[in-house]
């Protein structure tokens, strides 16, 4: 099992059916695509898969919640740089306080937002992971699912994304 997971979702059949794609954050070798992105199935998933230690994901909260669930122990990582640029995670509380001292209303549900993923945005801005690579396989995965539209099921899909 890897010890950092990276996790994301992917249209089977856009705006009607999503799975979810998890590989290995440290190798990028694929490890399973879930046949939903259902919190349940993740969280299901992570329990059934104990060892990993961190967990690389976009923003999606159905996530977060997952894995919390799933995997207390593992650190949530979000890909923060392109909001951060050069911060570092020891830089984060000064400038939230910044911002806050500004009095601003246009960045304060972007603040809240910190607040409640704090664990995340800190991990995004101090440990070497991110969701890049995940979403690297989504893209090949995006390819697969167009050239194989209505040709074939999820199972030939899933074993095509596993092959890499």
């Amino acid at each position: 099992m890897p010890r950092v997971l990276g996790v994301d979702d992917f249209a089977l059949r856009r705006r009607h059916r999503y799975a979810t794609v998890l590989i290995d954050a440290e190798s990028h070798e694929r490890i399973d695509v879930l046949a939903d992105r259902k919190a349940e199935t993740l969280e299901a998933w992570l329990h059934d898969h104990p060892g990993v230690e961190i967990v690389c994901r976009d923003g999606s909260a159905s996530y977060a919640g997952a894995i919390r669930q799933g995997a207390p122990l593992a650190r949530l990582v979000r890909d923060f740089a392109q909001l951060m640029g050069e911060r570092r995670g020891d830089d984060l509380d000064s400038w939230i306080a910044d911002v806050r001292a500004a009095q601003l209303s246009e960045p304060a549900p972007f603040l809240t937002g910190l607040d409640q993923d704090r664990e995340a945005v800190l991990a995004g801005l101090t440990l070497p992971y991110s969701n890049g690579p995940t979403e690297g396989v989504n893209t090949e995965t995006k390819l697969l699912a167009r050239q194989m539209y209505g040709r074939a099921g999820f199972p030939l899909l899933r074993h095509r994304i596993l092959l890499g």
